[in-house]
């Protein structure tokens, strides 16, 4: 494909020799310059694009193959031994032909492959189908391609058949997509995570929190008394008020002092007895 294409960029009609058989006769009476300045000029033309086009041929190849391809002295000769070698004959590439088509049918990633390794192995498998003349249509390209991607890519490509996104897209804008997302999801992996300040999310700064206040649930102080039936039952116990009515705080009532009479026996007098 190379030498195709730099051959046409020489001269249009350079082309046509590696196509088109050589007169052989020409070659003879072009042989000395007396005889080659009776030919017309259309005659001298196609010795000399001959001429040009063998010359092109012969210095793309390696002296280790060029020996090899000596008994061919025309353009078209030499080209056509070449593809023979490098393609095979017709029954050769009909073979090649049919295992390229059973390899795009059977196409898949292989394990721990990249995507860039994948979509690599893809093209290249595409270039040869075109080759040796496997017909494929856009949208089978792409599905089968959609087919070899690893599990991971399942949710991604349902969410693009939804979308319709499968059905009208080409191969490369398919591989532009699966790249962009691939990279999102590495962005993803790298980033640092960030220490999180739940306050923010009640509008106030870390000094001060609108979240409610836990407190200690209040414990309250049961008595064991009956119902009216003798049944024991539990009855809570209400602590004593703290403030009165108008909300004043209620002062602690002062400890009386509890008159306790003396256990000491004394006379008449008051003076002590003695103990017995």
């Amino acid at each position: 494909m190379g030498r195709y294409t730099y051959v046409l960029g020489q001269n249009t009609e350079l082309w046509l020799r590696f196509t088109t058989d050589f007169d052989q006769a020409l070659e003879v009476v072009a042989s000395t310059a007396a005889t080659f300045a009776d030919l017309s000029e259309d005659q001298k033309k196609a010795y000399d694009l001959e001429k040009k086009a063998y010359a092109i041929l012969t210095q793309a190849l390696s002296k280790d193959i060029y020996h090899q391809f000596v008994s061919f002295k025309t353009t078209k000769r030499l080209w056509d031994a070449l593809k023979t070698r490098g393609v095979g004959n017709e029954a050769t590439r009909q073979l090649r032909h049919d295992l390229l088509k059973k390899e795009f049918d059977g196409f898949t990633c292989m394990e721990k492959e990249s995507l860039g390794d994948l979509t690599s192995r893809f093209y290249q498998l595409l270039t040869e189908l075109g080759n040796y003349g496997v017909v494929t249509t856009p949208a089978e390209v792409v599905t089968k391609f959609a087919d070899a991607l690893p599990p991971q890519w399942n949710s991604f490509l349902e969410i693009q058949k939804y979308n319709g996104v499968l059905a009208t897209t080409n191969i490369n804008d398919f591989v532009q997509l699966l790249e962009n997302k691939d990279q999102e999801e590495t962005l993803k992996a790298k980033r640092v995570p960030v220490p999180q300040n739940p306050d923010m999310c009640y509008g106030t700064s870390s000094t001060s929190s609108a979240r409610p206040v836990s407190h200690a649930p209040l414990q309250t102080a049961f008595v064991t008394s009956t119902d009216l039936y003798g049944n024991p039952i539990q009855v809570p116990v209400k602590p004593a008020p703290t403030i009165d009515l108008y909300g004043n705080p209620l002062q602690p009532a002062p400890q009386q002092q509890v008159y306790r009479p003396s256990t000491v026996a004394t006379d008449l007098y008051g003076n002590p007895l003695p103990v017995q």
